[in-house]
């Protein structure tokens, strides 16, 4: 990968190897420092996640708190839903999280891994009966979202993406009066996207609970 572009240097380009490798994570900064690098270049940022295939861009902090979270679900199955590459699962994984990665690959966008279970959200839910589903960056068309939240074992979803009435498949009818939802500070505070910038991050971490149970 070569980029030459006024700014960048050698470890901004080994921060996009970080990114785009199945098995390293960079942290935080390195990624806020591509960011800066890139931001004179409009959509810059954007085009390389989207021309690879990346949606959500895991960081170390952001993997760690994560993880902290889901800790209070010991006990309970744990599916990702729309996967993609499986890196999230992956390093949730070495963080202790028993978490079964999904994906159907329908849009070609990502090449299947072999971290990841090809089947989609209706085979995914009826053969595991999730407790909780995590999706980041799920497709904001179709039924995906509702299906999960009308499906019975379903008690709690992390959601990982931009704001209700940004690109999202959420939105305050879906939840109606069925569900809750809060957003986790510790992990929002380290996610990053392909539609984040430097000066203004778009990701959102949500807990979505079926009402009348406690939150964790």
């Amino acid at each position: 990968m070569s980029l030459c572009m006024s700014g960048f240097n050698d470890q901004d380009e080994r921060t996009l190897e970080k990114v785009l490798s199945l098995d390293t994570l960079p942290s935080f900064r390195e990624v806020q420092n591509v960011l800066k690098a890139w931001e004179g270049f409009t959509g810059k940022w954007h085009t390389f996640c989207l021309d690879n295939g990346v949606y959500l861009v895991p960081c170390r902090e952001f993997v760690t708190a994560l993880a902290h979270e889901l800790h209070r679900f010991d006990g309970k199955t744990i599916v990702e839903i729309c996967a993609g590459s499986g890196k999230l699962s992956y390093h949730l994984q070495k963080e202790g999280i028993p978490i079964v990665a999904t994906d159907p690959y329908s849009s070609h966008s990502t090449k299947p891994s072999p971290h990841v279970e090809r089947i989609d959200h209706h085979e995914a839910l009826a053969t595991y009966k999730p407790h909780v589903v995590v999706m980041a960056w799920a497709p904001d068309h179709g039924p995906v979202g509702a299906a999960i939240l009308a499906y019975p074992s379903v008690h709690y979803v992390i959601d990982i993406g931009e704001g209700i009435g940004a690109c999202t498949w959420l939105t305050h009818e879906l939840l109606g009066s069925n569900w809750g939802m809060r957003h986790l500070d510790r992990p929002e505070r380290y996610v990053l996207g392909a539609t984040d910038s430097y000066e203004y991050g778009l990701s959102r971490v949500r807990l979505l609970s079926r009402l009348k149970l406690s939150l964790p």
